[in-house]
């Protein structure tokens, strides 16, 4: 199984992370916008849930989903870009917390690849390191568990 998560500072308040994922990008797009997927595979650690309340996907739509990883937080946003199977670009805002303070962008790539698909994540316009750190934990055990689901179906 593939799965190996790499994370690329790129400034103070961006990262990119990186997976090969067995599957064919089409598999890995539609696992981003498929609320019943979502729910499957969009928690940062073994243990947590993920309840998605809003998914309109079409380019202005919107999402909302909660993640309970022992305190629960809601994300939503918009989407800005949708060219399936090769990139999905959406704003990514918390409700709660101190991360809520700012409305980051979120780009996917999705690259055919021999093995599969290369998925390329962009988060940009993060508040400060802080929030890049704790973005690049939360979305390293989010894209491992989203590599693992979809190898094993």
């Amino acid at each position: 199984m593939s799965g190996r998560v790499n994370v690329e500072k790129l400034s103070d308040t961006a990262l990119r992370l990186t997976v090969t994922i067995k599957r064919p990008p089409e598999a890995v797009y539609d696992a981003w916008i498929d609320p019943t997927k979502i729910a499957k595979w969009f928690v940062p650690e073994p243990g947590s849930t993920c309840d998605v309340t809003e998914l309109d996907a079409r380019v202005g739509g919107r999402y909302r989903m909660t993640v309970d990883a022992g305190d629960p937080c809601t994300a939503y946003g918009e989407y800005l870009v949708m060219d399936r199977p090769k990139r999905l670009v959406f704003t990514w805002q918390w409700v709660e917390g101190e991360l809520q303070t700012t409305e980051s962008q979120i780009t996917l790539d999705f690259v055919a690849v021999d093995e599969g698909t290369r998925f390329v994540m962009t988060h940009e316009r993060l508040a400060s390191v802080a929030s890049r750190d704790a973005h690049a934990g939360g979305w390293s055990g989010c894209l491992a568990t989203l590599a693992t689901y979809l190898e094993t179906q």
